[in-house]
């Protein structure tokens, strides 16, 4: 109850696509004995959640083994269908956004076209206000592994704002030790475990300025 505006407030937890019936009833006295003589029905509909579809990433940045298929899962809800678009990215381009401002250089990001290597739709188990996870394969409609490189992966759905993926694909591990000097690179074979052997390497700073290079 508010004595500021003479209101009472009754709320509780509402489920969505509900149908609800709140009945006031006539005799509510106030502290001085007044009743009130007349009561009220009121009758009212919740709404559906918020559609929403998202990559099931714990970031938009993910590393995938190109001995493996590619593969990654979409959060979809009150969602039928989405449209995905995968796009190869210039080196430059991942380094500006990933960089110290990447923020600005994902929101003015525009992919060429000539860089486009798969557009495709794909449907999603829905039911009313139920939250799903979709198993997408990336590479082709039957699976298989993208070649290693970078890629750039846009999410499209009704009603909702793009969103995106960088994949990096390697069949590569590499480990990294630095010195206030130098650097040490150890890198191995995903597939088999063993030392990559004559594996050209460069090292970055941040804004992607090339700090050395050599090979293993």
């Amino acid at each position: 109850y508010s004595d500021y505006n003479f209101s009472y407030y009754l709320g509780w937890c509402l489920q969505p696509s509900t149908d609800y019936t709140v009945t006031i009833s006539p005799g509510m006295a106030d502290p001085y004995g007044n009743l009130t003589t007349a009561g009220r029905t009121v009758n009212f509909r919740t709404a559906r959640l918020e559609p929403l579809a998202y990559f099931n990433a714990s970031g938009n940045v993910g590393t995938y083994n190109a001995y493996t298929e590619t593969v990654l899962y979409l959060t979809t809800r009150n969602v039928e269908a989405v449209n995905l678009s995968l796009y190869r990215l210039p080196l430059q381009k991942f380094a500006e956004m990933t960089g110290p401002n990447s923020y600005d250089a994902v929101q003015n990001y525009r992919p060429q076209s000539s860089d486009l290597l798969r557009d495709w739709n794909v449907s999603v188990l829905h039911d009313l206000n139920q939250t799903f996870l979709t198993k997408v394969l990336v590479a082709s409609d039957v699976g298989g592994a993208l070649d290693p490189g970078v890629y750039y992966l846009v999410l499209r759905a009704p009603g909702l704002a793009d969103s995106y993926q960088l994949l990096v694909v390697s069949g590569a591990n590499l480990t990294l030790k630095t010195s206030l000097t130098g650097a040490l690179v150890w890198a191995t074979d995903l597939n088999s475990g063993q030392p990559l052997a004559n594996l050209p390497i460069t090292i970055y700073s941040q804004n992607f300025s090339r700090l050395a290079e050599g090979q293993t």
